[in-house]
């Protein structure tokens, strides 16, 4: 079962490889990890698991979770980012035509 235990790292490998593209806010790249790591979190869990992995899986995936609240934090604060610099675009856009409007 020793592969359980290789597979669960590269879910904690990738996962870290997403965090580091939500703090760049690579969101692409996000998905596209993040598709990796589903796939392989549903291998993991359809293979029968003794209890000693299950405790090593259970640890990472404690600390995957944690990972994740910062990934969701990220992406929080990406799309709020995103709202206020398409807010201020469409404020310029109307001062422009009031602008051209009026010359």
């Amino acid at each position: 079962m020793g592969h359980l235990k290789q597979d669960m790292q590269l879910v904690v490998s990738l996962t870290e490889d997403m965090l580091q593209h939500s703090i760049n806010q690579e969101w692409d790249s996000v998905q596209e990890k993040e598709n990796q790591r589903k796939t392989l979190i549903d291998q993991i869990f359809a293979d029968q698991v003794s209890e000693q992995d299950g405790q090593d899986i259970g640890e990472k995936v404690v600390y995957v979770l944690k990972l994740n609240e910062k990934i969701t934090a990220n992406l929080v604060a990406g799309k709020q980012s995103l709202g206020l610099e398409i807010s201020q675009l469409n404020r310029a856009k109307k001062a422009t035509h009031a602008y051209l409007k009026h010359t």
